[in-house]
C-alpha cells in the first residue's frame, strides 16, 4: 500500500484505471504464451474452477440430441455443465475403466 494502490478495475477512477491496466497486461501475457492471436481469441479470468466450469457450459453451443460424456470421477462442477444443455430431450453419459475390470462401466445416466 505504500507504493501502489489498486482499485476494482470495472469502476472509474485512477486507481481502478492502473488495476485494469495490469489485468489488460496479463490477458496479453496469457494471450502470448499460449501463441494466440487476440484477434481470434480473449482471455478470460474466473473467480475459481466452478466459476470457469459455469463460463463453460453457458458458452458451449448445445443443440439437442447432443450427447456430454463424463468420466467416473469429475470435479462436481463438470457434473453442472450438463445442467446448461438446451431442455430438449438430451443425454449424458458418465463412463470410466474401473481398476477391477478391463471394460467400461456406466455409473450415471441422465436423460
Amino acid at each position: 500500500m505504500r507504493d501502489r494502490v489498486f482499485g476494482n478495475p470495472h469502476s472509474l477512477n485512477p486507481t481502478s484505471a492502473a488495476m485494469t491496466e495490469l489485468v489488460e497486461r496479463a490477458r496479453a501475457a496469457v494471450l502470448a504464451f499460449f501463441r494466440a492471436s487476440p484477434e481470434e481469441y480473449v482471455a478470460v479470468f474466473a473467480p475459481n474452477a466452478t466459476g470457469a466450469l459455469r463460463l463453460v457450459g453457458e458458452a458451449y453451443p448445445f443443440r439437442a440430441g447432443d450427447r456430454f460424456l463424463l468420466t467416473f470421477d469429475n470435479h462436481n462442477s463438470v457434473n453442472g455443465i450438463r445442467e446448461f444443455a438446451p431442455a430438449a430431450p438430451r443425454r449424458a453419459t458418465c463412463r470410466a475403466r474401473h481398476p477391477s475390470c478391463a471394460s467400461t462401466s456406466s455409473s450415471c445416466r441422465a436423460t
